[in-house]
This record gives structure tokens, sequence and C-alpha cells, in this order.
């Protein structure tokens, strides 16, 4: 769903929609990454990789830079995309 939400932001902001909405969907697409680094804080007592992913984005969407921003939560997605099925396929093994 983050890989999702970051395309779509990416590509509305690719296409010129309203900045609102390149805003909105890329605040929507960072929020796991926020989540990740809230849990991460609490757990583990200390900042994270999605602690400065998620301050790197909301710093590039405050500075209305949504393509970089909405490309990024796009990555991180992907990324999270391939460790979730990377850990599918070896718990079948």
């Amino acid at each position: 769903m983050q890989f999702g939400l970051g395309a779509a932001a990416f590509g509305s902001a690719l296409l010129g929609a309203p900045t609102v909405v390149t805003t909105v969907v890329s605040s929507l697409a960072i929020l796991p990454i926020g989540g990740r680094a809230v849990q991460t804080a609490i757990l583990e007592g200390k900042l994270g990789v999605d602690g400065l992913d998620g301050m790197a984005a909301v710093m590039m969407i405050a500075q209305q830079n949504l393509k970089s921003a909405s490309f990024m939560a796009a990555l991180i997605g992907l990324g999270e995309f391939i460790r979730e099925l990377t850990a599918q396929r070896c718990q079948k093994c």
C-alpha cells in the first residue's frame, strides 16, 4: 500500500496535479514511515532510519519539493514490498 501511495503521489507531481492533491497524497504515503519511526523510538529508544527518512520527507513536503518527497516515499515503499515478499518466501522454506 505504501508503494502504491508513493507512486500515486509521484505520478500526480509529474502530471501537474494541484499542489494540494499532491501534498495530501505525499503526506499519506509517508505516514507508514512515521509509524515505523515512532515504533522504533518507543521499542528501542533511538532514532532509526525510518525516523531520518520521515524527517527528510516532511522537510521536502514543507518546502513544496513534492516530486522528491513522493519519489522517496515510492522507493521506500518498494523496498518494504520487496522485503515483505522475501520474508514470505523464506517462511515457506
